[in-house]
């Protein structure tokens, strides 16, 4: 949580998600969508319809890898 994170190709950005992702205390913002944390480098991202979008922390802790439909985008952090 406090954290911003931008998508590496503006271009390319999961459906139904932001080209920048701002993660509060309670919502991924834009769209004050919920997310549940797994463990330090899983969670997910809940949609307002129930649609959920698992996301993992890479090792080097700066990207988010986010899997949906056979590919993969990624975001990395923005404010380190």
């Amino acid at each position: 949580m406090g954290t911003t994170w931008k998508a590496v190709s503006a271009v390319q950005t999961r459906p139904g998600l932001g080209t920048s992702l701002t993660f509060s205390e309670t919502a991924v913002e834009p769209g004050d969508l919920r997310y549940e944390v797994h463990s330090h480098n899983a969670l997910t991202v809940i949609f307002k319809g129930g649609d959920r979008q698992p996301m993992t922390l890479a090792p080097d802790g700066k990207h988010l890898k986010v899997p949906f439909k056979k590919a993969e985008y990624v975001y990395e952090l923005a404010n380190p």
